[in-house]
């Protein structure tokens, strides 16, 4: 399994919009105008919303172990690689 590049990332539009980490390229997009910078931003905020929906599927299960978090660890886990 191959490691996502470290957020944060940016979107940004000067030029093609794409999507950088520490002023390297990460991936850009190519769709109309305002929906590759749309899509710029959904992918730049993926590393913030991956950690973000780690911590919280973790919270849960300590104050409800018996809580059913298989949508979000699924999303986790294909966020991850880890998923057929």
């Amino acid at each position: 399994m191959s490691k996502h590049t470290k957020g944060p990332w940016y979107g940004h539009s000067i030029g093609l919009p794409r999507v950088e980490s520490d002023g390297r390229y990460v991936f850009d997009v190519t769709r109309s105008d305002s929906e590759r910078l749309a899509n710029a931003n959904l992918i730049a905020a993926a590393p913030a919303l991956l950690e973000a929906l780690e911590e919280l599927v973790e919270a849960i299960l300590i104050i409800a172990p018996e809580a059913s978090c298989k949508p979000a660890l699924a999303a986790i886990a294909k966020a991850k690689g880890e998923q057929q």
